[in-house]
This record gives structure tokens, C-alpha cells and sequence, in this order.
């Protein structure tokens, strides 16, 4: 599933598993890596755990909408970083 999160960015995630379960277990890619890097290891939980598998910006299936590369998003944050600290 896509999750928008604030300025426009996304990020994709799965939930797996048991629904009733005591604990969630979150996998967090690497570096251009995705939720497919976790297939081989992540259903061997399912039967007793919640799962949540998340593609973070710019990784995997997280789309970034209204941005076309990382570095014009970094360079956004810092701008509006440097506004707050000068005020």
C-alpha cells in the first residue's frame, strides 16, 4: 500500500501476518534496495508476528510524487531549515 506523507512524498509498505499477535516485526531496506529484499526471510514469521515490510523514499515502490530526484527534496528541507533558524 502507498502511504502519502506530508509534501508530497510517499512510501510503500505491506502488513503481513498473524493480526492478533502480541508483536510487529519491521523490516527496513537498505539502500536501493525494496520489500523484495525481505521475501526469502519474512514469511517464516508470519505465523506469529505481525509484519510490516516498507519501501522508505525513494526506494522500491515508494513513489516520490512532485519530486523527480532526491537531492531536490534534500535541497527543499534544507531551505526551509535554514528559514527557521534565521527568523
Amino acid at each position: 500500500m502507498i502511504h502519502e506523507l506530508p509534501g508530497g512524498l510517499a512510501m510503500y509498505y505491506e502488513l503481513h501476518g498473524a493480526k492478533d499477535a502480541d508483536s510487529t516485526i519491521v523490516f527496513l531496506n537498505g539502500l536501493s534496495q525494496s520489500t523484495a529484499s525481505w521475501l526469502g526471510i519474512a514469511p517464516q514469521f508470519y505465523s506469529a508476528h505481525r509484519v510490516l515490510l516498507c519501501d522508505l523514499i525513494f526506494q522500491g515502490r515508494a513513489q516520490p510524487s512532485g519530486y523527480t530526484e532526491p537531492i531536490l527534496h534534500s535541497r527543499r528541507l534544507l531551505r526551509k531549515h535554514e528559514q527557521r533558524t534565521n527568523q
